[in-house]
């Protein structure tokens, strides 16, 4: 079985629940299409390498 790693990328001012929804949002999307989600990890507030639309700064998530 192949293993891939996705990773949500985040407003830094998006809220515990919206972050909390967006990830069930995509891990549906995963399993409706015959994938497993085997783990999930939110990695907090990161300094991006460039900005995203004027921000430095972004939340992530990884399935």
């Amino acid at each position: 079985m192949n293993l891939y790693e996705h990773t949500i990328i985040a407003r830094q001012d998006t809220s515990p629940s919206e972050l909390k929804q967006l990830t069930e949002k995509y891990s549906k999307i995963v399993e409706k299409n015959e994938g497993e989600v085997v783990k999930t990890e939110n990695w907090g507030l990161l300094n991006l390498s460039y900005l995203i639309k004027k921000n430095k700064k972004r939340k992530l998530h990884s399935l």
